[in-house]
């Protein structure tokens, strides 16, 4: 399909109300119209108050220390599904359905996908994602569980300009408000509120760590007492070696974000008490001393975990759009186009590629 063609496509769908009408390729090749919605990416259920005793946290996988996952290129490989699977695949997640892919897809190898992918962008070189890339768009906001109302970090790094650095640690919005970072949109703030359920999230979803389950009955989240921040009041309540078993690993990375309230507006002023926004928190072995978001972020930022995870995410998603899931035996797969992703200077173009090559994206 030319690009001027998936350019149409995309207007259409745009104006069907693409975000829910997606038009999705049938199993026997045919044009599917399907109501489809992106895989939800967002961490399993993250309480204010956790309160299991002895909790532990474990990672999803075990992280990897400095980058060892190299910078090997993808070799060519040859595909392992149908044709009309491939197809699906690579339309559900790059432009969400709104097209079917010309290629050589029965028998194809990996160097014949890579031609066709970069094709419809329009070049062989990397470069930035064109508008008509909705199937990619739409990670962000199945990642953070929110649309951010600022575009401008997304936009730099769609656009291939500061990659993950720029993701987490770019300024945005008044300079008084000291936002960095996708993580300091206010949508995003919102959709969790408290330390809790941001260094949750953060941990979940940055560095793919997998909290325990949360009892079936909590307290709701508390409110700052008479003379109390909230974190004074937070640290009261989950004082019981029940509740720190969690809260001690869960809350210093949420901490980072108290100059930020329930509804993601900044404030320098808790309850008529200045804010505390001071911790510690270990990232790739090394304890970060942080007051606000920005050391944190920044550690994060450069760190080889974090990038390996930043890319699983990306690949549960890619696959999730057509059912399949990431499984244990993808391991290597993840790792590998980690280092594609690295190689290219974080380029979200390259990254897009280096998924498509890459044998869980390609393998039943």
């Amino acid at each position: 399909m030319s690009k001027r063609g998936l350019l149409f496509l995309s207007a259409v769908a745009a104006g069907c109300g693409a975000d829910r009408y997606l038009v999705g390729v049938s199993a026997d090749g045919g044009v599917d119209g399907a109501m489809m919605e992106p895989p939800d990416l967002r961490s399993s259920p993250s309480p204010d108050v956790v309160n299991q005793p002895d909790a532990v946290v474990a990672a999803d996988r075990t992280p990897v220390a400095a980058c060892s996952y190299g910078a090997a290129p993808i070799p060519v490989r040859r595909v392992a599904i149908t044709q009309q699977v491939l197809a699906s695949r690579l339309s559900r997640f790059i432009i969400a359905g709104t097209g079917i892919p010309d290629g050589p897809w029965s028998g194809a190898t990996t160097a014949e996908v890579e031609t066709s992918v970069r094709d419809w962008f329009g070049s062989t070189e990397p470069q930035h994602l064109t508008p008509h890339a909705l199937g990619v768009i739409k990670f962000f906001p199945a990642w953070l569980g929110a649309a951010p109302g600022q575009f401008s970090v997304i936009g730099a790094f769609t656009s291939g300009r500061g990659g993950l650095q720029r993701l987490l640690t770019g300024t945005f919005g008044p300079p008084a408000e000291q936002r960095l970072g996708v993580l300091s949109d206010p949508d995003v703030l919102t959709t969790r509120a408290h330390a809790s359920t941001r260094g949750t999230w953060l941990q979940n979803n940055l560095m793919c760590m997998q909290l325990p389950p949360h009892p079936p009955s909590i307290p709701p989240p508390p409110r700052p007492a008479p003379g109390s921040t909230y974190r004074q009041t937070l640290t009261r309540q989950t004082a019981d070696p029940s509740c720190q078993g969690c809260h001690r690993l869960i809350d210093p990375p949420g901490f980072a974000f108290e100059n930020f309230d329930e509804r993601g507006r900044f404030r320098t002023m808790d309850n008529g008490l200045p804010v505390d926004a001071t911790g510690t928190f270990t990232v790739d072995g090394r304890q970060v001393a942080f007051d606000g978001p920005a050391n944190l972020m920044t550690a994060l930022a450069s760190s080889c975990g974090v990038r390996e995870c930043f890319v699983r995410r990306w690949m549960e998603y890619a696959l999730g759009t057509s059912g399949r899931m990431l499984k244990p035996q993808d391991d290597a797969g993840v790792r590998e186009v980690a280092a594609a992703f690295a190689a290219s200077g974080d380029n979200l173009f390259e990254l897009v590629v280096a998924i498509t090559l890459s044998q869980p994206f390609l393998a039943p």
